[in-house]
């Protein structure tokens, strides 16, 4: 009887040992399912922001586009015919003038005096709340063109990694892939393999003789590679 109590003690607390186990188990599965829940509403969050951003933009050049922008050209002023200093000069402000405003090219402004159109230095614009709105709506179209492409390439460049990534594993192993990517080197890998762990060279000094070939990489802060036959022997840092 004492031998029945014991063991029945002891599948009892195994069992509780077990439930509790099991219980952990459930609630880091869950804690994961919301930890990636709020990085995708996140992601969404941010998007909608961009989109919106976006949007509200092109408002503001919808509306200032319809409604012309007017302005005054100081006297001593010239219009180009294209946004720069070397433009050739097709018209001279010998007075205080009206201007309409088209638009904005760096520095320079799109301008129309009656039916006379070209550029003009923002330095001889009177910077009134339409031009400035003008102005800042045109930048800000600009950078976000400029983000979305750097947005575009970082993407591109992604996907060159990962294929590439993949490329090796097939090649090496995932062990070695995995060391490489953190930077690590070691004597005894290829070329290919310390191009992909350290990047390429700045510069490689080669020479060839009886014993075979013989490259020293050089890179950044002292840093060099030596190949013996394609075959990393040694480095200095």
């Amino acid at each position: 009887m004492k031998l029945f109590y014991s063991t029945l003690l002891i599948l009892t607390t195994s069992f509780s040992a077990f439930s509790q186990a099991s219980q952990i188990e459930i609630i880091e599965k869950n804690k994961e399912e919301v930890i990636q829940k709020i990085g995708i509403l996140q992601d969404s969050l941010k998007t909608l922001n961009e989109e919106l951003g976006k949007l509200k933009s092109a408002q503001i050049l919808k509306d200032i586009k319809e409604k012309p922008v007017l302005s005054i050209a100081e006297k001593g002023s010239n219009i180009k015919d294209k946004p720069s200093i070397t433009g050739n000069r097709i018209l001279e402000i010998d007075e205080d003038t009206p201007i309409q405003v088209l638009g904005v090219q760096d520095d320079y402004y799109q301008v129309c005096v009656s039916d006379i159109c070209g550029y003009m230095h923002e330095m001889f614009i009177q910077k009134n709340k339409e031009v400035m709105a003008l102005r800042d709506a045109i930048r800000k179209e600009a950078l976000e063109k400029k983000r979305l492409a750097l947005k575009e390439q970082d993407r591109k460049l992604t996907q060159e990694r990962l294929k590439e990534e993949k490329r090796m594993i097939s090649k090496y192993g995932k062990t070695k892939v995995e060391k490489m990517k953190q930077g690590y080197y070691w004597t005894g890998m290829n070329k290919e393999m310390a191009i992909f762990a350290v990047g390429e060279p700045d510069d490689i000094n080669k020479s060839v003789g009886s014993w075979g070939t013989h490259e020293q990489w050089v890179y950044g802060n002292g840093f060099y590679l030596y190949f013996e036959n394609g075959k990393l022997t040694s480095f200095q840092n």
